[in-house]
């Protein structure tokens, strides 16, 4: 038995060592003097392992002297404390940052847009309906509502004016519409959340843009207005340990059927066999996986609209 624990042990030790590939981790090429595009797409906002990466690559980028940062977004929305969490860190992550809403920035996603430094929309591309929800559709108690709303409504005001973005803009997407308000071109009725589209959003003000600075087809375009059209642009990509974990909470729903099917059958047949190997396995699987993505933290009921 001594044997067993020492070699798997010693095992354990070549794989973690400082020398050693870490599921694909040393293969990560640099970003230095590169522009990195971030993918937020449909399902990411609503999977902590999202976040866990994102931060990830934010902090490389910063160590490893990246020029820029692009969050490409097509999404309807996600986690409440995570992208809360995830405003600061792009807010302050000292390089420059951009949104391209292509084509949706809904809920959590307009977020993370008015965290970066600028934003660019494709052509019917929208933004906006950002209010805070329960996860499960249920209505969220008055007070509670009210003390969210407070703290979020703190946080986003703060960072909408660290990037020169109009905080009312960014309320009147928050916030219901007590009575009939007009933000650029747009009435937004009582009971009402502001959603703008590419046109409304890059409407000449006084004093700039509403919000977006310009509309876009491309990525393309967005590097060549940016004056990055020469620099190299890198995907961020998980590895391959956070690859595993998105894979297992993605079929959490089916780990947790097969679980409940092997428990059954073990229940109904004598001594433990394969019935009890599937159940522990599936749950195994299932509760790993959540927790290495994110997906056991106690405020995940949480969502913008």
């Amino acid at each position: 038995m001594k044997a067993v624990v020492f070699y798997i042990l010693a095992g354990l030790g070549v794989l973690f060592g400082q020398d050693q590939k870490v599921f694909g981790k040393s293969d990560e090429e640099s970003y230095a003097g590169k522009i990195i595009r971030i993918e937020v797409g449909k399902e990411d906002l609503s999977n902590g392992q999202s976040f866990k990466f994102w931060e990830r690559v934010l902090e490389r980028a910063k160590e490893e002297g990246a020029k820029g940062i692009i969050f490409d977004l097509d999404t309807p929305g996600g986690l409440a404390f995570p992208t809360e969490e995830l405003m600061t860190q792009v807010a302050n992550v000292g390089i420059p940052t951009i949104s391209f809403v292509n084509p949706n920035a809904i809920s959590a996603g307009s977020f993370i847009a008015i965290a970066t430094d600028r934003i660019y929309m494709t052509p019917g591309s929208k933004i906006g309906s950002s209010a805070i929800v329960n996860g499960s559709g249920a209505e969220i108690d008055p007070v509670m509502r009210a003390k969210l709303e407070s703290y979020f409504g703190a946080q986003v005001r703060y960072i909408a004016k660290q990037k020169n973005h109009r905080p009312e803009v960014i309320e009147a997407m928050m916030f219901l519409s007590e009575e009939e308000r007009k933000v650029g071109d747009v009435v937004v009725k009582p009971g009402g959340l502001l959603n703008l589209n590419s046109t409304e959003a890059t409407k000449m003000m006084d004093d700039g843009p509403l919000l977006a600075k310009a509309e876009v087809e491309s990525l393309e375009d967005v590097l060549k207005a940016e004056g990055w059209e020469n620099l190299e642009v890198v995907e961020a990509t998980p590895a391959g340990f956070e690859m595993l974990a998105w894979w297992i909470a993605s079929y959490s729903s089916l780990l947790i059927l097969v679980g409940l099917a092997g428990g059954y059958f073990e229940i109904k047949t004598p001594g433990f066999g394969i019935g009890g190997i599937v159940c522990l396995s599936a749950f195994s699987l299932f509760f790993f996986g959540n927790y290495m993505a994110g997906n056991m933290g106690g405020m995940n009921w949480l969502r913008f609209l």
